[in-house]
């Protein structure tokens, strides 16, 4: 028997039985398993106020003494005031009536709480007037589309041409306008700037131009490549790959030294993302994803990250919001829809914490936001606004939008304060008022 032991597989039967037994040590020296003891319950509150009869989908991570992710048992969740908002079994709160209270998760002896606000949104007549700020926008109320100004000293038109002109971003010091003029029924176009009282107004190109946010430099499109220049046209520099059928954008980072753009070099291949310098050095497919065509970046505004809507054309799923960092180390899904519905024209807030995005949900458009790091995106725009297109104030605390109320046609400039509780009608009494966007 001693003998038959001492055999090669004895030997690491042997072996094996004094490991086992080492590990099953009662003296705190052997490994331990995952702690699940519950030492907290983490819930994040919505990062807007909700208006009555809207709900949100609470969630609850429940984490060990030493702050990793523990087992939780059934949560329990109350609310410290249901007149103001009911909590169901799985976490979905329900907005009852105005005012505040407390949300609260509890598993194994441990609770979690959020601050849930209710508010009811007050709808301000301030028409062709704003004293919050100063916004420009392309308005009808001439016939054809014009570029209009509005703040505190009331509305002015800048351009009178009988063309049609469309508002496209202001000089970094707020003197002067970028606007496209493009004659009624034709799809040409020339690019101008402006003064803010409609004088010095210069032909920039034909087709559309983009100024970098110090205006030092500005791209446009020539034989389907895109091409970054001086202020003047001069030192031409291709920054995309040879031409495609697809290529747009270019949308400039914080700092003017990149470029975002949209690129597919044939119609057999979805399109990606990619990011250039502005002297056309280490262009880099950002995204590389074959499943998912992306059709719009806009930069975070530390000029690390890229917001961007994608669509995945094979499953007849609407598009869905992204988020990548621009040194190409992660990107990451942060609205996930699953009907046909769409997320599209993802806009970050100045502190680069939120994003606020255009949504449509059944069948009617939206403007939602959501945390930059995802989870549940909350609507901003009430239920009786088709809106969208939100712009943020550099304060972060306000978004102006276009919205059409419901039971007009339309389109109109609003300006609502982040917390729901106002919101400015800034036009009426014309035709289409569009896409308003802060001075500087």
């Amino acid at each position: 028997m001693l003998n038959r032991c001492l055999s090669s597989t004895c030997i690491r039967a042997f072996a094996l039985a004094v490991a086992v037994s080492s590990l099953s040590c009662t003296d705190g020296t052997g490994p331990k398993g995952p702690d699940n003891s519950i030492a907290s319950i983490d819930v994040a509150a919505p990062i807007a106020s909700l208006l009555v009869s809207e709900t949100f989908q609470a969630s609850a991570v429940v984490r060990n003494s030493g702050g990793g992710s523990a087992v939780a048992g059934a949560i329990t969740w109350r609310s410290s005031n249901t007149s103001v908002a009911s909590v169901s079994a799985n976490g979905t709160v329900t907005a009852v009536g105005v005012g505040t209270t407390q949300i609260s998760a509890e598993s194994g002896g441990s609770k979690g709480e959020m601050t849930v606000r209710v508010v009811a949104t007050e709808i301000i007549q301030s028409v062709d007037q704003y004293s919050g700020g100063t916004l420009a926008f392309t308005g009808t109320r001439g016939g054809a589309l014009d570029v209009f100004v509005v703040g505190p000293a009331g509305v002015q038109r800048v351009t009178t041409n009988p063309d049609h002109e469309q508002f496209d971003g202001w000089s970094p010091d707020g003197n002067r306008l970028a606007f496209i003029r493009f004659p009624p029924e034709t799809g040409d176009f020339t690019s101008h700037i402006v003064n803010t009282d409609g004088s010095n107004d210069v032909v920039v190109e034909r087709g559309l131009v983009q100024w970098s946010p110090n205006w030092t430099k500005r791209n446009s499109y020539r034989e389907g490549r895109l091409v970054v220049t001086n202020p003047d046209g001069s030192n031409a520099v291709i920054v995309t790959p040879p031409a495609g059928d697809t290529v747009y954008g270019g949308w400039w980072a914080p700092d003017g030294s990149k470029l975002a753009f949209v690129y597919a070099p044939t119609r057999a291949v979805l399109s990606d993302i990619y990011v250039v310098n502005a002297d056309g050095s280490g262009l880099r497919n950002l995204t590389n994803s074959p499943n998912v065509a992306e059709e719009y970046a806009n930069w975070s505004p530390d000029g690390t990250r890229l917001a961007m809507s994608g669509h995945n054309y094979f499953n007849g799923i609407g598009s869905s919001l992204y988020v990548a960092n621009v040194n190409g180390s992660e990107i990451s899904r942060i609205t996930s829809n699953t009907t046909d519905q769409d997320d599209f024209e993802p806009e970050w807030s100045p502190n680069g914490n939120l994003i606020t995005f255009t949504a449509v949900r059944l069948g009617t458009f939206g403007m939602y936001v959501i945390s930059a790091s995802g989870g549940t995106p909350v609507r901003l725009s009430p239920a009786n606004m088709v809106a969208g297109f939100g712009k943020w104030s550099a304060d972060g605390t306000r978004l102006a939008f276009t919205a059409i109320i419901q039971g007009t046609s339309r389109q109109n400039i609003f300006v609502m304060t982040l917390d729901r509780t106002k919101i400015f009608q800034i036009s009426a009494r014309s035709l289409d008022n569009l896409r308003p966007v802060w001075k500087p």
